[in-house]
């Protein structure tokens, strides 16, 4: 069986579409249960659905610009593992770019 992506594409491009189809399945990475618990430790008893998911995917998508950051931190070191550092790091380059200058 051949998918419509497999016909004329480089190896490379169907590396790409792959990893493209696995991260669009698993884009809820965070238990909505979690993030409603975190929500629920400010003092509301009641939270809803629209609230914890709004929360969820601000956090996921937070993450995953600073895991994306820290990794190219980690290949510029000549490293494969992503060390607390290397999160600290883009943590702060992500916060410098965040605040503007007047």
């Amino acid at each position: 069986m051949c998918y419509w992506w497999e016909r004329n594409v480089t190896e490379k491009k169907k590396i790409q579409i792959k990893k493209e189809m696995i991260y669009m399945r698993n884009t809820n990475e965070l238990a909505a249960a979690s993030v409603k618990r975190l929500i629920q430790l400010t003092g509301n008893q009641r939270v809803s659905a629209g609230a914890v998911n709004g929360l969820r995917e601000y956090l996921e998508n937070r993450a995953m610009n600073i895991s994306e950051t820290a990794q190219k931190l980690a290949r510029h070191a000549g490293r494969k593992t992503v060390t607390d550092l290397d999160i600290r790091m883009a943590i702060d380059e992500l916060e410098k770019k965040s605040i503007t200058p007047p």
